[in-house]
């Protein structure tokens, strides 16, 4: 089938945005991995693959993806803050 490939390694990617999106480079991981795996299944979409392999990479990339901003943007905000209060900024 064209684009299961695609379909695949956008689930991979989906599973790895929410599985590891509260590791050590966090909020990148997460955002990097949670927009390839968007494109992933655009591509699959694209190539004509219409499998349930698909949709559930799309959904785990979009839930790890918001769940990576949620946590991004206050770790943006504390750290502006905490660099204010030290002088740093």
């Amino acid at each position: 089938m064209p684009g299961r490939g695609r379909a695949i390694a956008s689930l991979v990617l989906g599973i790895l945005t929410v599985a590891l999106f509260c590791w050590l480079p966090p909020f990148i991981f997460g955002v990097v991995s949670g927009i390839l795996g968007i494109i992933f299944a655009a591509l699959a979409t694209k190539a004509g693959y219409r499998g349930g392999i698909k949709v559930a990479g799309l959904v785990t990339s979009i839930v790890g993806l918001v769940i990576a901003l949620i946590l991004f943007i206050p770790t943006l905000l504390l750290a502006g803050v905490v660099g204010a209060a030290l002088g740093l900024l």
